[in-house]
């Protein structure tokens, strides 16, 4: 399958899950999420089938894209009951005591080694000893068969506490970008609850995923109309420019839908981040009254004088020059104001005296 079609997959476990989670759909589930590669998912997925009583040996069924160290812990776990390795093993053990019966050791201890295998895997412990024993006794020089060991099959608790040890590493960006488009499909798909869940593990691996979940988050609350519950997420997962245009859009929002005042204390806060963001200062800052109109002044322009005009200056005022007497007792110089007296000689004329 290619990335979408183990994408649509796993959601489809998701969905099967969270309709019953039975022991069948939480190992569909493991597998799917191993196969995506979300590998911790599974395992723990794993635990908690065993720690609810699952069944080691079905595990056997999904454990493909499961990492080796996963394969080889439940490759020996008990199944329980006759099966195939019963079989198998029995079937090794005939034919090695046939090959030892016809002269050929070398086939027969192949085929005894599968078989003392076969046995322990079933949890038959008692007689992979017994039968190696037999072995032991035919191939005393050979060190192969001297040095075989049988461990009991492990049990449902062994395999338990082993995966609760394991861990394995993802790079922190392909995490985050599986993580992102699981929670954005999940989403589309209408099951809210997980795929909120994770685009937040994918903004806490940061970096462009991180980002991009983050505001992935904040788009979904918006869109629903929801933006008391965006605003908080936007100081959570948003920062710098990109926080201040979410933010931006949020107030709008308010605005659109008639609640100024709310609107107004995030353009507040908006304009204490950054001033001169878009139009934040206009929407904070209260219109200036109107400016009265003076009347424009007009600068005549000054025109030359011709040369052949020329300046005339004003005539100084006349000044009346006192009548000088002298005096025969004294030499001073008096100013003597003579008296005139106009005489009336008819209507039409008159004579100074």
């Amino acid at each position: 399958m290619n990335g979408n079609d183990i994408l649509k997959s796993l959601i489809l476990s998701y969905r099967m899950f969270l309709e019953e989670s039975s022991g069948e759909n939480i190992l569909f589930l493991s597998k799917n999420l191993a196969e995506y590669g979300l590998v911790n998912d599974a395992v723990a997925l794993l635990i908690r089938y065993l720690t609810e009583g699952g069944d080691p040996g079905k595990v056997q069924n999904i454990i493909d894209p499961f990492p080796q160290q996963v394969k080889d812990l439940f490759k020996r776990a008990e199944t329980g009951g006759e099966g195939e390795e019963d079989f198998d093993a029995q079937s090794y053990l005939e034919m090695a005591d046939l090959l030892w019966d016809i002269g050929s050791p070398d086939d027969a201890k192949q085929n005894y080694v599968r078989a003392i295998q076969g046995l322990a895997a079933k949890g038959d412990v008692d007689r992979a000893n017994e039968i190696l024993a037999t072995v032991k006794e035919r191939y005393p020089d050979d060190p192969e068969i001297q040095n075989l060991q049988i461990a009991a099959a492990p049990t449902g608790q062994d395999i338990l506490k082993s995966l609760q040890s394991m861990h394995f590493d993802i790079p922190p960006e392909k995490e985050g970008e599986l993580r992102l488009n699981l929670g954005k499909a999940l989403l589309e798909d209408g099951i809210v609850e997980q795929g909120v869940s994770e685009l937040k593990k994918a903004s806490m691996v940061g970096g462009f995923f991180g980002e991009e979940a983050g505001k992935a988050i904040v788009e979904f609350y918006i869109s629903r109309g929801e933006l008391e519950n965006a605003l908080p997420l936007v100081d959570e997962y948003l920062a710098g420019e990109v926080r201040l245009d979410y933010l931006y859009r949020i107030a709008s929002g308010f605005e659109n839908a008639g609640n100024n005042d709310r609107a107004m204390e995030i353009y507040k806060t908006i304009y204490n981040a950054n001033p001169e963001f878009r139009d934040v200062k206009e929407k904070v800052m209260p219109p200036a009254p109107p400016e009265e109109k003076k009347p424009e002044e007009v600068e005549v322009p000054s025109m030359p004088i011709p040369e052949s005009v020329q300046k005339v200056e004003p005539a100084p005022p006349k000044v009346e020059e006192p009548v000088m007497v002298q005096e025969a007792k004294s030499e001073k110089v008096v100013k003597e104001t003579k008296k005139v007296k106009a005489v009336k000689l008819d209507d039409e004329n008159i004579i100074f005296v």
